[in-house]
C-alpha cells in the first residue's frame, strides 16, 4: 500500500477510537446525571428518576459506553506509545551534525508557550466548576449539598 493509504488508514483508525471514547464517556456521565437526579423535564416538577424510559435509555447508552471506553483507551495508549517512538527514532537524523546545546532555546520556547497556555485555562476551567455535579440537598439524607465529580459512584435511594 502506499504510505498515503497507510497514514489515511491510521488517520481513520485514530479518529474512530477517539470517538469511541467520547461517546463512551457521555454515555456513561448521562447515566450518572440522571440517577444523581439533577435531570427536570420542562414543564416537570420533580427530576427525571429511576422506572422511566428516559432512564431506562440511559441506562442502555452506558451498556454500549462502557464497552467503548474499555476497548478504546488501551488502543489509543498504544497509538501514542508508538507514535512517540517512531518520532524519536527518526528526530535524530533531524539533527544530526549539531552540538547537544545548540538549539536549547528552542525547548524553552515550547515550554513557556505550553505554560502560558495551559496554567490560565486550568485555573479558568476550574473556577467555572468544570466537571463537577452539584447534588441537590433534598437529594441527600443528611440535607447537605453533595459535590460529585466524574470519579464518583452516585447512587439513589
Amino acid at each position: 500500500l502506499s504510505p498515503v493509504c497507510l497514514g489515511s488508514l491510521r488517520r481513520a483508525a485514530s479518529i474512530n477510537a477517539e470517538y469511541m471514547a467520547n461517546s463512551g464517556g457521555a454515555w456513561d456521565n448521562a447515566k450518572k446525571y440522571v440517577e444523581a437526579g439533577l435531570l427536570t423535564l420542562p414543564g416537570a416538577d420533580k427530576p427525571v428518576g429511576k422506572g422511566t424510559d428516559i432512564h431506562a435509555a440511559v441506562v442502555t447508552g452506558d451498556t454500549i459506553g462502557d464497552p467503548f471506553k474499555d476497548t478504546s483507551g488501551p488502543s489509543l495508549n498504544i497509538l501514542m506509545k508508538l507514535m512517540t517512538m517512531i518520532s524519536l527514532v527518526f528526530a535524530k537524523d533531524q539533527f544530526k551534525g549539531e552540538d547537544t546545546w545548540d538549539k536549547w532555546y528552542i525547548a524553552v520556547i515550547i515550554a513557556v508557550v505550553f505554560m502560558l497556555i495551559t496554567v490560565p485555562l486550568t485555573l479558568w476551567m476550574r473556577k467555572q466548576g468544570f466537571g463537577k455535579l452539584e447534588l441537590p440537598a433534598e437529594r441527600q439524607s443528611d440535607g447537605d449539598a453533595k459535590e460529585v465529580n466524574e470519579m464518583t459512584s452516585l447512587t439513589t435511594a
